[in-house]
């Protein structure tokens, strides 16, 4: 037990001293931080810069109503500011302006007022085309309150016809509550971050502990402490040491992340996702069922590897199995109630990704989590104990890398 414990610290000072764990750790915190927050600031960006647009109006009767729309949308708050620009130039020569100014709209509206009239709008700035609804929609609106005046209705009763519905969309849960869509994209946002932490850390560890076990045994290191620590000891001294160096990188890129969003819910309105005491434990177990099982994968797998030039061939079967999961998530998130996300929830490797997405979407049955969490745990004490036959098999034996059948003679004879 004590050979255990100075493995584990031999692992957690030493590899914590490295500058691959720290430039790492610094280096995911900054991406998931710059991650958070780039979507809010561009939008944010884009909100306190005007919009400018060029009006070209051949029918002469759109400028003024459409100026006097443009001017009441300012006095809206949190707004982004219109400026219109009635221009008479030539249309060719105003499309030249655009190309040469760039960051401009251009709006030609044609035709006759208002039955037969058409409107373009044009930009070689894709933001800008994007932002063509800040004008299109007032001109759609007095175009039809403009056809049904002509039509012999009251403007007033036009107005009143042309008023927007109030609508309200809701998702109903299973206990029966309504969740609006920014309640949901918050969720999104709150999953997408913890399962994107917990995969990064399980599968950085993992292959931390790959590395490890590759350069003692190519360095011949490993005969020297097999002298005195037994491969048992020294394999759960690894995994113990290196966990407590992933647990403190989850720590400190879950707060960078925690900290991205709370500023995005002081610049914007966009509510911040909570995390449930069910779903902060769920994340957790998975958390440290996951990297267990990875470990045991990684440790028994680079113990077959006797030459850095083979770790390659090894080492990606054990990234693609932790890799396939992480394609589910969005499937999960989108449907968290699915069939597809019930199934692959109960299966050991997916789970670690899949529930932890469904607990943090919404409520999940209690008797769901608990089996997973069981058949993830049955299944990383199964791969850590044939990982460590493995490990214990191969970790002093050199020359060719063995073949499969002899893989399965260590499990079956050691």
């Amino acid at each position: 037990m004590r050979n255990m414990w100075l493995v584990a610290r031999r692992e957690f000072v030493g590899r914590g001293k490295s500058g691959g764990y720290l430039i790492t750790t610094v280096f995911m915190a900054i991406v998931l931080l710059g991650v958070t927050l780039l979507p809010t600031l561009m939008e944010g960006g884009e909100k306190s810069t005007p919009l400018n647009i060029i009006l070209l109006d051949k029918t002469s009767s759109i400028a003024q109503p459409l100026q006097a729309a443009v001017e009441a949308m300012k006095a809206q708050p949190g707004a982004r500011e219109v400026n219109l620009e009635v221009s008479s130039m030539d249309e060719a020569a105003l499309i030249d302006r655009i190309k040469l100014e760039g960051e401009k709209g251009l709006l030609i509206v044609e035709g006759t007022f208002p039955a037969g009239m058409k409107a373009r709008y044009l930009s070689t700035t894709p933001a800008i085309l994007n932002s063509g609804s800040m004008v299109m929609g007032p001109l759609e609106a007095i175009v039809r309150a403009a056809r049904l005046q002509a039509r012999g209705i009251d403007p007033a009763v036009s107005q009143e016809i042309m008023q927007p519905l109030t609508t309200e969309v809701l998702q109903i849960t299973e206990t029966g509550e309504g969740r609006t869509s920014e309640d949901f994209m918050g969720s999104m946002m709150t999953a997408l971050g913890v399962v994107m932490v917990v995969y990064m850390v399980v599968m950085l560890n993992g292959q931390f502990i790959f590395m490890g076990v590759l350069e003692e045994k190519v360095s011949r290191v490993v005969e020297v402490m097999a002298a005195s620590v037994g491969p048992a000891e020294m394999l759960a001294g690894k995994v113990i040491g290196l966990g407590a160096l992933g647990l403190i990188q989850f720590v400190v890129i879950m707060a960078s992340w925690v900290g991205g969003n709370l500023i995005n819910a002081q610049i914007s309105d966009q509510p911040l996702g909570g995390v449930t005491l069910t779903g902060a434990l769920t994340a957790f177990a998975f958390l440290v069922l996951g990297y267990v099982l990875a470990a045991a994968l990684n440790a028994a797998a680079a113990s077959t590897v006797s030459r850095m030039e083979d770790q390659t061939a090894v080492a990606m079967p054990v990234q693609m199995v932790q890799v396939v999961p992480y394609l589910m998530v969005m499937a999960v998130i989108m449907n968290p109630t699915g069939k597809l996300a019930e199934i692959t929830s109960m299966i050991p490797i997916f789970s670690q990704t899949v529930m932890v997405a469904r607990v943090l979407m919404g409520p999940v049955p209690l008797w769901q989590i608990l089996v997973s969490i069981g058949l993830m745990a049955a299944t990383t004490v199964l791969f850590l104990w044939g990982g460590g036959r493995i490990y214990r098999a191969a970790l002093l034996s050199y020359g060719a890398r063995p073949n499969l059948k002899q893989v399965l003679g260590y499990l079956r004879n050691n």
